[in-house]
């Protein structure tokens, strides 16, 4: 623990890979790897000692957003409007109301797409967290870099897309938690930041959007990406289906979507956001829709 600490800090990625490859168990190691990237410390007050301010515990959260078919075409310009600020900072209040008002919150003023969310490293996450904490905000791509890599996925152009809104929640001299499970509550917020999707878009079509309640980044992934493979399935079909594992930290899930499909499509799984564990429970999630292995095991 204390060696990926020290990695994260100094956002050496290269150490953090030759400590997973020396690890004794690779589950308990990205389990580790997991549980550090979303999660930081700070201290505020005393600017000429950082280490003896009010010491802060911050925990990325997200919130998961699957755009329908019908809602795809107006994804490349929808958050970019004036009213977007507005929509994100009444999104976070009603956020910190489901919080019991128990943790701070800030969140990025765009909802971020999982293209590009799967391709920060353990580095990239921990700074953008860091750099939320401090600047309320961090760069991400534009409109135009997050369409191209959509397509690097090679779905269907009228597939789902998945987007996250993305935040920080802080407590002073404790960790942050969430509320306990409560389905009309989660409904509850869930409805109302639909109804400001739709209002930043200009859309007023129900279905077109399904947002989940927010989580802690890993969980958040966990849930976003099974429930927009579920909305892929229930628009496209997912016909079969295999898995590619490309670096030590990275699975490509491949998929056949649709029955005419001319190539697969192909979807990274990033084991220090999911964990082995969160990256087993997506493959066994499509297992259990699709129909079967693209390749058949030797």
């Amino acid at each position: 623990p204390q060696a990926v600490f020290d990695a994260l800090e100094r956002r050496d990625d290269l150490s953090i890979w030759n400590a997973a490859r020396l690890a004794p168990s690779q589950d308990l190691f990205y389990e580790q790897l997991r549980a550090q990237v979303g999660y930081s410390t700070h201290h505020y007050g005393q600017a000429k000692n950082a280490n003896k301010g009010l010491r802060h515990h911050c925990a990325m959260v997200m919130m998961p957003l699957i755009f329908r078919p019908r809602f795809t075409n107006a994804l490349s310009s929808p958050f970019q409007t004036a009213g977007t600020n507005c929509a994100i900072t009444t999104i976070s209040a009603w956020i910190g109301q489901w919080l019991d008002y128990k943790s701070d919150i800030s969140l990025v003023s765009t909802p971020i797409g999982y293209s590009e969310i799967c391709r920060w490293s353990p580095s990239d996450m921990r700074e953008r967290l860091d750099k939320l904490v401090a600047e309320k905000t961090f760069c991400i791509s534009t409109a135009g870099d997050q369409a191209a890599q959509e397509n690097s996925f090679r779905l269907p152009e009228d597939a789902p897309k998945l987007m996250f809104i993305v935040g920080y929640i802080q407590r002073p001299l404790e960790w942050p938690t969430l509320p306990a499970e409560d389905a009309l509550k989660d409904m509850k917020l869930t409805s109302k930041v639909v109804a400001a999707m739709q209002f930043c878009s200009g859309r007023n079509v129900q279905d077109e959007i399904t947002a989940r309640p927010p989580s802690f980044a890993s969980e958040a992934l966990a849930d976003g990406i099974s429930c927009w493979l579920d909305a892929i399935h229930a628009h496209n079909g997912i016909c079969r289906w295999d898995v590619e594992q490309v670096d030590q930290d990275v699975v490509n899930l491949h998929l056949e979507v649709g029955e005419d499909a001319n190539e697969t499509s192909a979807i990274p799984l990033r084991a220090h956001q999911l964990g082995i564990c969160g990256v087993e429970n997506t493959l066994k999630h499509v297992a259990a829709i699709g129909s079967g292995l693209i390749t058949k095991p030797q």
